[in-house]
């Protein structure tokens, strides 16, 4: 099933609501305070449909995925534009299959630069230990490539030594990415 940029953008800013108190402690269900640092599943859960919608979806869908991905306070504004990516910092912590997110990769063309844009999201995650089978079964159940260590193509200028020295894992859900490609690099 296809969601559209519009369906996905009301989901998204269905958050915005919930997010607006986030500055006061919520509530969990048995009267104990939810620590504000821990990581906000709801933001996780929309940032995993932003990425799973994203290879379904023209540019301009995209760019409203973006723009709903802001709004609903996942990101904020990009920390780094470099070549055809803009790279943002979550504004709240969000973990997926284990692992903390360091950055949410867009890669759009605003001004035609020379050869090569892959229209798409990715995010980057540290080179931890986390849920492998987990992250491997979203990448195959939405054609979304994985690269790890060294095989991470593309990071903010800053992080290449990091990146030099196998630090990060890709999740890229980008228009030329493609699981099937998975077993072909081994």
């Amino acid at each position: 099933m296809r969601i559209t940029a519009l369906a996905l953008t009301s989901i998204l800013l269905a958050g915005c609501n919930r997010q607006q108190t986030a500055d006061a402690p919520a509530r969990a269900p048995t009267g104990t305070f939810i620590h504000k640092k821990k990581p906000d599943a709801d933001l996780a859960k929309h940032l995993l449909q932003g990425l799973a919608s994203s290879r379904k979806t023209t540019p301009d869908e995209q760019k409203a995925i973006a723009h709903a991905l802001v709004a609903a306070k996942v990101i904020g504004k990009p920390f780094v534009r470099e070549d055809y990516s803009s790279f943002y910092t979550p504004l709240s912590d969000i973990e997926l299959f284990g692992r903390k997110v360091l950055a949410v990769e867009y890669e759009y063309i605003e001004e035609w630069i020379g050869c090569c844009v892959t229209n798409g999201f990715a995010v980057l995650l540290p080179n931890t230990p986390g849920d492998d089978a987990a992250l491997d079964r979203f990448a195959r159940e939405n054609n979304c490539k994985v690269r790890v260590g060294k095989d991470v193509i593309y990071v903010p200028g800053a992080w290449d030594s990091q990146n030099e020295a196998g630090k990060f894992i890709q999740l890229s859900c980008k228009d030329s990415d493609s699981y099937a490609e998975e077993g072909s690099e081994e």
